[in-house]
């Protein structure tokens, strides 16, 4: 209590964990979040740890000895000689006699209660020592019994408040636990990720039609690669080596290109031939109005057509991506995220047909911020290769763990089971496809600061991506 040791540590311990929340819920560096959130919990147990040992060195059990208080001046010479020594007031005559009678008065009654309580007999008698008691002008706490009660509540009164403090230092640690599972143990504990090392990514010199061209979306098929910017579609041929010139495809729209597929004939993707007329580009615009249909364009050397309309609801689609065909003949099927879910499409009589709702992606939303999630940021791109499909997520740059978060994630396409989850080591990353069956070209983003004006489509090899699509 006098130690300024003790009060310093109190004081910080008192300040600290506010301080870590306040600091938790206003920064938007997610890096910061993961520190002093757990820092606010422990904090809190700290001080309540420290609480409950003043507690239990302060809140010692007292006897409170309310019978030497008869008065206020004692019961004995003695006792009035040490009062009116440190007061320095001389006790009058008369105050002594009214104190000594009192004093008769109160041994007569409680001589008078104890027979009455052995002998059963105290309704009888209590309204005359209640009388004599108010007459005698006796304190209440001059009672042995109100002394007994006192003591019984004090004990309680300690026990009460020390339970409480042990109670919540409990739940401040258990809630440090929680922090720590959440904010550290998860992130850095999974065991079924596959980590790229660096120097794996390839980049793939692309000669843009500009410096200013900034692809926003990729989608692959065959040996086709399609990207866009939002207004026109280019395609690339990776596969050539070298150099790679990105040729304009005919693409006639009057909207903004939301997302991209590809699409090839089973024939041109068996013997990997030029895709110069079996692959085309599937792009997904938004209906006229608010009120209006998605629809799908098909772009191509063929030049433009529709080839359908996606489903009527509440739920915008905002990725696409067109699932592999064995034969000619089998249906077209396409992969649409919409709302939060996945749902998967077939092409019939002229429109999209849904067949199967495959369900929300916890891939998509685990680990991204409040904001990205609301304005639908952390999907990046969806795919499908023979028997699996991929899903890529965008690195966010307020992301403690960067690069080193798992960015892509493999299912199967029959039981949606995932099949493996892959960190590229490289970000942040925007848009993605499959490349064959065990890699993937991922669209990058200009690093922050870096100056560039073009972004970079980098190939990256997916270990054990082919074993698990047998």
């Amino acid at each position: 209590r006098g130690d300024p040791r003790t009060r310093l540590c109190l004081f910080a311990l008192l300040t600290g964990g506010p301080t870590f929340a306040a600091t938790g819920a206003v920064t938007e560096s997610k890096a910061l979040m993961h520190v002093v959130v757990p820092f606010c919990f422990f904090w809190h147990f700290l001080f309540w740890v420290l609480a409950a040992r003043i507690a239990w060195q302060e809140l010692v059990d007292k006897s409170l000895d309310f019978a030497g208080g008869f008065d206020f001046w004692g019961r004995k010479g003695e006792e009035g000689d040490e009062e009116r020594g440190q007061s320095g007031v001389e006790r009058p005559e008369a105050a002594t006699k009214e104190a000594a009678t009192r004093d008769d008065a109160r041994r007569a009654s409680s001589e008078e209660r104890g027979q009455c309580k052995e002998r059963r007999r105290c309704a009888d008698s209590s309204s005359g020592s209640r009388e004599e008691r108010l007459n005698s002008d006796s304190w209440p706490t001059d009672d042995d019994e109100f002394a007994e009660k006192a003591s019984s509540t004090s004990s309680y009164i300690r026990q009460t408040v020390r339970c409480t403090i042990v109670i919540s230092a409990g739940l401040w640690f258990a809630m440090f636990l929680w922090a720590v599972a959440q904010f550290w143990a998860e992130p850095l504990l999974s065991v079924d990720e596959t980590v790229v090392r660096s120097g794996s990514p390839e980049v793939l010199s692309i000669r843009w039609p500009s410096r200013l061209f900034r692809p926003r979306a990729v989608a692959c098929a065959g040996t086709q690669v399609y990207t866009t910017d939002g207004f026109r579609i280019f395609g690339l041929s990776p596969a050539a080596g070298g150099r790679i010139e990105a040729v304009e495809v005919e693409c006639a729209v009057d909207r903004p290109i939301l997302s991209l597929a590809a699409v090839c004939d089973p024939s041109a993707e068996a013997a990997a031939a030029s895709a110069a007329g079996a692959c085309r580009a599937l792009a997904l615009v938004r209906g006229v109005s608010n009120s209006s249909v998605d629809e799908i364009v098909e772009c191509g050397a063929g030049g433009t057509r529709r080839v359908g309309r996606l489903l009527r609801d509440d739920q915008r689609a905002s990725l696409i991506a067109t699932l592999p065909r064995a034969v000619t003949t089998d249906p077209l099927r396409l992969l649409s995220y919409r709302g939060g879910e996945l749902a998967q499409f077939a092409f019939s009589a002229g429109d999209w047909v849904p067949e199967w709702l495959l369900g929300r992606i916890p891939f998509f939303t685990t680990g991204a911020s409040k904001e990205a999630a609301k304005v639908g940021e952390s999907p990046a791109g969806i795919a499908a290769a023979p028997g699996r499909m991929l899903l890529f997520r965008k690195a966010l740059s307020d992301d403690p763990l960067g690069p080193d978060r798992p960015a892509v994630e493999a299912r199967s396409l029959e039981t949606f089971a995932i099949q493996g989850r892959w960190r590229l080591g490289v970000g942040p990353v925007l848009s993605g496809c499959a490349w064959g069956n065990s890699s993937a070209i991922v669209l990058l983003d200009a690093p922050p600061g870096s100056g560039a004006a073009t972004r970079q489509l980098v190939r990256i090899a997916l270990p054990g991506a082919a074993g698990a699509s047998e």
